[in-house]
């Protein structure tokens, strides 16, 4: 149960309605698609749906007519043009469905097998466009550059110098891909799962997507997974929860968590800033919020002491980490939230120029998304089962 929901979590790696409402929309013509992965009893298993909503500003999302994607896989998009792509564990194939009359076909696949795919995990899918993305795979270390239209392979891009030095750590890009003019900009994180530690090891790399040029270079501190981009061009990345709480549980396995800037338009990182003695407990990750500040998850130590004996997976999982308000320019001190505690993994979503975070409850059971930019926020939004992973809107 512990690995289980260690492993959820670790998934976790993006109002004005009316929460009674029915937003699972039998319209023909819906505005969104939101993928959701609902978990057994046991976080053992997982199924992930597709359901369609007219708003995620509010109200309760149904499953009733979502459509099931097989082997609980993963859902990727570009807005507004009434497309999404699937990727599977069950599979190494990518998947085209288009939406017309509220309803998805599929239009077209790709496998993998030919460029040495064999299974997918931790997999991440950009797009530059609307006619061609890449599958970033750190299992085979290498980016897959797709045609979207003929659904073809048109190369690959060695990632190897992403990978950790240390065999035994896996190797993610947690997903966060940030567009800086003609770049991507992102970053990696290694763990042992055996052993379960996180490797001092992070680097930061620029990819140009129509060069396929890689560029990288060490971050000065490991476990980042969380970047909250300014409207300044700045980017702040920050270690995980997990880390955080691996790190309380045993210093030896996990670096102290931190958060680094990479200045607009700059090539390397500012020297890092350690978060623990910002809030004086375990603190990781970042959420965006309005203009410099971003949200911060903090271990309430007092209902959830670290302790050798307990796996950090267990902390990591538990329902006992607060949301705390800091300035990313100034992050010198931060106040905490009147918000109920929740569990230590992150998911945001940029939608229409605004950022939802999704807060699930203890149990994973349902999710509701906040907003943590505009007006009011953080602002109460769609409510949805189980966990909200990507939102699309698809005109």
């Amino acid at each position: 149960m512990r690995r289980a929901a260690g492993c959820v979590l670790m998934a976790l790696a993006a109002a004005c309605g009316d929460s009674s409402d029915d937003r699972n929309a039998d319209a023909v013509d819906p505005q969104y698609a939101v993928s959701v992965q609902v978990f057994s009893a046991d976080l053992s298993e997982r199924d992930t749906f597709v359901a369609f909503a007219d708003s995620v500003e509010g109200g309760t999302l149904s499953l009733d007519g979502a459509v099931e994607v097989a082997g609980g896989g993963n859902v990727w998009g570009v807005d507004g043009t009434g497309e999404y792509f699937v990727t599977s564990a069950e599979s190494p194939v990518v998947t085209k469905f288009e939406v017309a009359d509220g309803r998805p076909v599929e239009a077209g696949r790709v496998g993998l097998l030919g460029v040495g795919v064999t299974r997918l995990f931790g997999e991440v899918m950009v797009f530059d466009g609307a006619e061609r993305a890449y599958l970033f795979d750190l299992l085979s270390a290498q980016a897959i550059e797709l045609d979207l239209e003929r659904m073809e392979i048109l190369g690959r891009v060695d990632l190897t110098p992403l990978l950790d030095p240390t065999p035994t750590f896996q190797t993610f890009v947690w997903g966060q891909f940030l567009r800086r003019d003609d770049e991507w900009v992102s970053f990696t994180f290694s763990t042992d799962f055996a052993q379960d530690a996180i490797s001092d090891v992070s680097r930061l790399f620029f990819f140009d997507p129509t060069s396929g040029e890689l560029e990288v270079i060490d971050a000065p501190c490991g476990g980042l997974q969380y970047a909250a981009p300014q409207e300044n061009g700045d980017l702040f990345i920050a270690t995980g929860p997990v880390t955080a709480a691996t790190h309380a549980v045993d210093p030896e396995r996990a670096p102290a968590p931190c958060l680094v800037r990479l200045p607009a338009a700059a090539r390397a990182l500012d020297a890092p800033v350690e978060l623990n003695p910002i809030t004086g407990a375990p603190t990781g990750g970042v959420i965006p919020a309005s203009g410099s500040l971003g949200y911060l998850r903090v271990l309430d130590t007092e209902r959830f002491p670290p302790s050798p004996e307990a796996p950090s997976a267990t902390l990591f999982g538990a329902p006992g980490w607060s949301t705390w308000e800091v300035d990313l320019a100034a992050p010198v001190s931060a106040r905490r939230l009147e918000d109920d505690l929740v569990p230590g993994g992150i998911r945001w979503i940029p939608v229409d120029g605004e950022v939802y975070e999704n807060r699930s409850d203890s149990t994973f059971a349902s999710s509701q998304l906040i907003r943590t930019t505009g007006p009011d926020a953080p602002a109460p939004a769609l409510t949805t089962p189980g966990v909200t992973f990507a939102v699309l809107r698809l005109r």
